[in-house]
């Protein structure tokens, strides 16, 4: 596991038996992190903005004025010149495209907890 944090000796044994697949030891460790941001989250109760990529991806310009707003800082011109010499595009396609539908369970489980 290249993420050492707090597995349980269950997840630890399911990570050794599964650790050559590429697919779902990472949706583990994708779940572990999720829970130590959320539980960090939680326990400290920062500020927080949140911004979705698929609508900084369609709206770059408003979301980029939303994070220097939130920042309390100024917009530079230099962003606007990059953004329209680099539009963004969205890279993403659906989990079908990627893998099939029994996979795509598999990680939807391990996501929501449970070791498959």
């Amino acid at each position: 596991m290249w993420w050492y944090g707090p597995y349980t000796d269950t997840e630890k044994k399911w990570a050794e038996e599964n650790r050559h697949n590429a697919i779902l030891l990472p949706a583990l460790q994708l779940r572990k992190i999720y829970w130590a941001q959320k539980l960090e989250i939680i326990k400290y109760n920062p500020s927080l903005l949140e911004i979705k990529y698929e609508d900084f991806v369609t709206q770059p310009q408003l979301n980029i004025n939303r994070i220097l707003e939130y920042s309390e800082m100024s917009l530079d011109g230099q962003i606007k010149k990059y953004l329209e010499k680099n539009p963004l595009i969205s890279r993403n396609k659906s989990d079908s495209s990627y893998f099939d539908k029994e996979t795509i369970n598999k990680i939807n489980r391990i996501l929501a907890g449970e070791l498959v």
